[in-house]
C-alpha cells in the first residue's frame, strides 16, 4: 500500500511540475514577445492560404514595418486564440479566417498551451482539446518573417483531389459553429486590445466554386463574415479585382508566387485599408485565378 501511495504521489508530483514548467515557460515566452515587438509591426494570422498568399518581405518593404506571420498549414481556431493572446496592444493585425479553417475536422493547432486559450476550448466543449494539448508538448516557433511561396507554373498542380474538398464541405463541418464562437471570442480580444484589423478572403480555383456553393455550410460561413463585421462601428466589404493574363493559382486553394506578390502589392499599397476609422473585409476576386 505504501509503495502504491508513493508511486501515486510521485506521479502527481511529476505531472504537476511538468504543467507548471510549461505554464511558466509559455507565460515568459509570451511576455518577451509582447515586450520586444513595437507598434511598428504587422501581425498576420491564417492557414496555408495566407501563408502562400502574402510576400512577407514585400509587405515589410512597402509599409516600412516589421512583419510577423503566424500563418501555417492546417492552422486552427486554437492557434488563433494563442495568436490573439500574444499580439501586443494597438497592433496592426491582418486575419484570414478561411472557410476551410472553419470546416476542417482536425486542425494542427501547434501554437502553444497558454491556459487562457485552453480554458476557452474547455468551456466550449471543443473536441480538439486533448489533441491540441498533445500537439503542443514540444514548443514550436509561432512567428516567422520569411515567406514560403509556391513557384509559378503554367499549369495547376493537383495535390489534393476534388473529393477531399467535397468531404470537408459536405461532411466535416458539424462543429463549425463551435469554431465560429471561438474565432469571435479571439476577435473580440483583439478589439479589446485596440488593434487595427483587416480581414482578407483568398480565392479558390473555379473548379472548387461549385463545391463551395452547394455546401450545406456555405450560408453559415458567409453569415459569419457579416456577423464579424457587425462587431465594429464602421466596416465595409472591398472586392479586389485583379486583371492579369498570367496564372495566379498554384493549386486549387493556394496562390503561386506571382499571385502572392500581386495580391501583396494591391492590399498593402492601399493606405485606406489600414485607417483607424473603418474595418475592411477584402475579398479577392477569383475570376482571374484559373
Amino acid at each position: 500500500m505504501k509503495n502504491f501511495l508513493l508511486k501515486l504521489f510521485l506521479f502527481i508530483s511529476i505531472v504537476t511540475i511538468s504543467i507548471l514548467t510549461f505554464y511558466f515557460y509559455y507565460e515568459y515566452r509570451f511576455r518577451e514577445i509582447s515586450y520586444k515587438e513595437s507598434l511598428n509591426s504587422i501581425f498576420i494570422w491564417g492557414d496555408s492560404q495566407a501563408k502562400a498568399g502574402f510576400d512577407l518581405e514585400k509587405i515589410s518593404k512597402i509599409t516600412g514595418r516589421n512583419v510577423y506571420s503566424a500563418a501555417k498549414g492546417g492552422a486552427g481556431v486554437y492557434d488563433f486564440l494563442v495568436f490573439t493572446e500574444i499580439v501586443p496592444d494597438n497592433s496592426v493585425v491582418v486575419l484570414s479566417i478561411s472557410q476551410l479553417a472553419q470546416l476542417r475536422g482536425r486542425d494542427k493547432n501547434t501554437g502553444g498551451i497558454p491556459f487562457k486559450s485552453i480554458y476557452q476550448l474547455v468551456v466550449n466543449h471543443f473536441e480538439d482539446l486533448l489533441p491540441s494539448i498533445r500537439n503542443n508538448l514540444q514548443p514550436k516557433e509561432l512567428f516567422t518573417s520569411s515567406s514560403a511561396l509556391y513557384p509559378y507554373r503554367d499549369t495547376i498542380t493537383f495535390h489534393e483531389p476534388i473529393s477531399k474538398f467535397q468531404e470537408i464541405y459536405f461532411t466535416n463541418g458539424s462543429q463549425y459553429q463551435e469554431k465560429q464562437k471561438l474565432f469571435t471570442y479571439g476577435i473580440k480580444r483583439l478589439i479589446d486590445k485596440r488593434c487595427k484589423l483587416v480581414f482578407v478572403e483568398f480565392p479558390f480555383h473555379p473548379l472548387l466554386v461549385d463545391v463551395i456553393i452547394k455546401s450545406p455550410f456555405n450560408v453559415g460561413t458567409k453569415r459569419f463574415n457579416k456577423d464579424i463585421l457587425k462587431l465594429f462601428p464602421k466596416s465595409q466589404y472591398d472586392t479586389l479585382n485583379i486583371t492579369t493574363k498570367k496564372r495566379m493559382m498554384y493549386d486549387l486553394t493556394h496562390l503561386n508566387e506571382f499571385g502572392a506578390k500581386l495580391i501583396t502589392d494591391s492590399i498593402f499599397e492601399t493606405d485606406s485599408l489600414f485607417s483607424k476609422q473603418t474595418v475592411h473585409w477584402v475579398v479577392i476576386n477569383g475570376g482571374v485565378c484559373e
